[in-house]
């Protein structure tokens, strides 16, 4: 498994947590709480035959702190993806608009509000506190092993540590060479998102001829196997 996470040994980082790490944090929390699914029933991220991006700000706007997320999508082209965005990208009710990227692709916006306190604790860097649906539905979206306490991933192999970071104080502080107190009194092992990280800087442009309404809504499941 690719190295997920980096250590950082900066005291300044410690109010925020004291592990980063190189993963989109809103396309491994966020896009599972979109709940892309088909007539079958969610979908799980290896059930998509399409690379997705996600990101908290794009232009002016105020994005993630209005309770929006951009998801991108630049390989578009063919009968497979046009059925698979009808069906399912736009066939959610948490879709509000569709842009042509300038660049290639397209993009699409999702209105994330019902999940106000998720977001609002994701944002301040609180992922162990959201609650246990929140984080079932995060693990089944990346089809998650089962949790065993007393047998859990190894310390930063695992995006468990994100959800249940308690579980990994003792080996950070090790690792890190700190006392145990000062992990336990962060309590997050993760670092708060990056705004300038997660912002996307291609231009949107308006798809004015787009309509939410499609023949082949429903159809994709079994033509795609999904």
């Amino acid at each position: 498994m690719e190295d997920r996470y980096i250590f950082s040994h900066l005291k300044s980082r410690w109010m925020n947590s004291v592990i980063t790490n190189r993963v989109n944090k809103s396309k491994n929390l966020l896009i599972p709480l979109i709940g892309f699914s088909n007539k079958k029933g969610l979908l799980k991220k290896k059930e998509i035959p399409f690379n997705i991006s996600s990101y908290l700000k794009w232009g002016e706007v105020c994005g993630i702190e209005c309770m929006e997320l951009l998801v991108y999508i630049k390989d578009t082209e063919g009968e497979i993806f046009s059925r698979f965005e009808d069906s399912i990208i736009v066939n959610n009710p948490r879709f509000t608009s569709k842009f042509e990227i300038e660049e290639g692709g397209f993009a699409y916006l999702y209105d994330l509000s019902e999940y106000y306190e998720t977001i609002s604790l994701f944002m301040e860097g609180k992922y162990s506190k959201f609650s246990n649906t929140i984080k079932n539905m995060i693990r089944n979206y990346h089809s998650d092993s089962p949790i065993v306490t007393n047998s859990m991933p190894i310390l930063g192999a695992h995006f468990k540590i994100i959800l249940y970071p308690e579980y990994y104080f003792k080996g950070a502080a090790e690792q890190l060479r700190v006392p145990l107190s000062i992990i336990e009194s962060v309590g997050e092992l993760m670092s708060i998102p990056s705004i300038e990280e997660e912002t996307f800087n291609l231009k949107l442009l308006k798809d004015e001829s787009f309509t939410r309404e499609s023949p082949t809504n429903g159809e994709i499941g079994d033509t795609l196997q999904l």
